[in-house]
């Protein structure tokens, strides 16, 4: 069984949420992605970060955790070099940062018969996250952090999260080719 310390434990990063609401939403968020695909802990620990990539290994978790890191450190650098003249919403730039991809977790089951069938997963994961009551600001970085949501508004907080989410499979794509689709 999935529970709120396994989150902690797995996604460290929510520790750096000062509101404890909102972090209580993020895991709910995870924990409902968790069991409508997923289903258990094992397969959320191995679900892979890029099926388009050939042989990468690179796990849903590891990924998450790796662009919240990279976009704080980068939000902090650009307040401390410019004097805050862009301000972030800390809370809302790891809440996104966090739930960005939750929407995969939903892509291990055959939903055939499910709400989800034909969404992407920037769309379901802002369903999820919607769902939990998460803030607007949160679901729509969600939505549009892919390049389906290219026309969106954007926010400081969306801009930083979907240029770490770009760079980190760019980056990812040059060892590990992107296979072949039919």
């Amino acid at each position: 069984e999935m529970t709120e310390q396994f989150f902690y434990r797995e996604l460290p990063q929510l520790n750096l949420i000062k509101n404890r609401h909102l972090q209580s939403q993020c895991i709910d968020t995870w924990m409902m992605a968790c069991r409508d695909g997923l289903q258990s802990k094992e397969s959320l620990l191995h679900h892979k970060a890029y099926r388009k990539l050939d042989h990468c290994e690179l796990t849903l978790l590891e990924h998450t955790r790796k662009v919240t890191d990279m976009a704080m450190r980068t939000a902090t650098q650009l307040m401390q070099d410019f004097d805050s003249l862009v301000p972030f919403d800390c809370d809302v730039l790891v809440a996104g940062a966090l739930l960005h991809d939750v929407g995969k977790a939903l892509a291990n089951k055959n939903v055939s018969d499910s709400k989800y069938q034909y969404l992407h997963h920037p769309i379901s994961g802002a369903i999820l996250a919607a769902s939990c009551n998460c803030p607007g600001s949160v679901v729509h970085i969600i939505a549009h952090h892919s390049k389906h949501g290219k026309d969106a508004v954007e926010t400081p907080e969306l801009f930083i999260i979907r240029s770490f989410d770009y760079l980190h499979f760019r980056y990812f794509s040059f060892q590990y080719k992107i296979k072949e689709t039919s």
